[in-house]
């Protein structure tokens, strides 16, 4: 067995080396690669620092922008809405705040006693909040599943990356159906 360290030089060293490799592919090993990486570490901040961190540690790869919030409006079309466009992003001048706002509000929820429908409920709509104000240009889906595995697990919840692996499609969606 390996460490991600030596995975992730090995797949430094084979795009390199790969002629007429596919940009993309490279691109996803790299990113997923840094993704497990995150995911092992046991440090944690839920804070804003901590969440550009994820971004930047996630996409210095490839974005030059990696960590830092956005300074553009976004809109997207989503197909999940038939076509329409998406739910409102964030305007970009108020990003700080808002994730602030959602972070202070998520920090005083209280968990005890909670029936696990009702803890589920909470952290589907914490998500899609927190994924609704999009505060980077790219990657916003892979950072918040990263931020949320890191959050569940320093409140001792256990997760991991296999469901957004194997289901990455319906989590890139699931939070524009929340709104």
């Amino acid at each position: 067995m390996i460490t991600i360290d030596e995975a992730r030089e090995r797949i430094k060293v084979y795009y390199e080396t790969k002629s007429g490799h596919d940009a993309i592919d490279e691109e996803g090993d790299k990113v997923s690669a840094n993704i497990a990486k995150i995911i092992m570490e046991p440090s944690f901040a839920f804070s804003l620092i901590g969440l550009t961190s994820i971004h930047r540690r996630i996409f210095e790869v490839r974005f030059k922008f990696s960590g830092q919030l956005r300074i553009v409006e976004l809109s997207k079309k989503e197909w999940v809405l038939s076509g329409e466009a998406s739910v409102s992003y964030q305007p970009s001048f108020d990003l700080r705040n808002a994730i602030e706002h959602d972070l202070a509000e998520e920090n005083g929820y209280d968990y005890a006693g909670k029936p696990i429908s009702e803890v589920i409920r909470h952290l589907a709509r914490f998500t899609a909040d927190l994924w609704q104000i999009h505060p980077f240009r790219e990657g916003n889906t892979r950072t918040i599943a990263v931020f949320l595995i890191k959050y569940l697990r320093s409140m001792r919840i256990l997760a991991t990356n296999d469901m957004f692996k194997e289901q990455s499609w319906y989590f890139r969606n699931a939070p524009v159906c929340i709104i």
